[in-house]
């Protein structure tokens, strides 16, 4: 059954592991334990990570927050935001299933506040992602397929995914540019490591 609410398609009743369109089985959702419970404590993990990323740059002067590298997003004070703005898109599509109003991203684009005003807003975004987990779980929505369909310079942008599918991207996406702030602050001298999952969720030492 299909149920049509403007550009978003909602496909009940379709476990996302057999999609009825060519479509990449996500690892979240393949499994009947890994639902939206075991991403809850997933994302406690990340937030705990960014939280010791977050200790060391608050370290920083202004002008080390801004300093230009030959690589990546080129500053942390480009990066960042756009860590923050990306999780605040994934978040919204988790809840509701479609694509959202990029003007209301937490930080405007372009922009590059202070570190504290983009701890501050990343502060209020991890509730939000909290909020909308658990709210897919309550739903039943969890591997529920949705497509949004974007028309972009003259195409049309399709995304098929579950919200599993869509915390698995939001989970990547923060691993992948924290290793590049982790590279950045390392050239500055400063160093952060140990931020694995099993370290800091289920190794202990004697």
């Amino acid at each position: 059954m299909h149920e049509k609410k403007g550009y978003v398609r909602y496909i009940t009743g379709v476990p996302a592991t057999r999609p009825p369109w060519p479509h990449p089985s996500p690892i979240w959702g393949a499994h009947p334990k890994h639902g939206a419970k075991d991403a809850i404590q997933t994302y406690t993990y990340l937030a705990a990570a960014r939280g010791r990323l977050f200790d060391a740059l608050r370290t920083l002067a202004d002008s080390d927050y801004r300093r230009e590298f030959p690589f990546a997003l080129r500053r942390l004070s480009a990066t960042l935001p756009h860590m923050l703005n990306a999780e605040w898109n994934y978040a919204w599509r988790i809840e509701r299933g479609e694509r959202p109003d990029q003007s209301r991203k937490p930080i405007p684009p372009d922009s590059e506040p202070s570190f504290a005003e983009v701890e501050s807003a990343w502060r209020v975004q991890a509730e939000t992602t909290r909020r909308a987990i658990e709210s897919s779980r309550a739903a039943g929505a969890w591997e529920t397929i949705r497509e949004t369909r974007t028309p972009i310079g003259g195409r049309i942008m399709i995304v098929r995914a579950s919200p599993a599918d869509i915390f698995m991207q939001l989970l990547c996406h923060e691993v992948h540019h924290r290793a590049q702030v982790m590279a950045m602050l390392k050239t500055m001298g400063v160093t952060v490591q140990d931020l694995d999952y099993s370290t800091m969720s289920y190794i202990t030492w004697e």
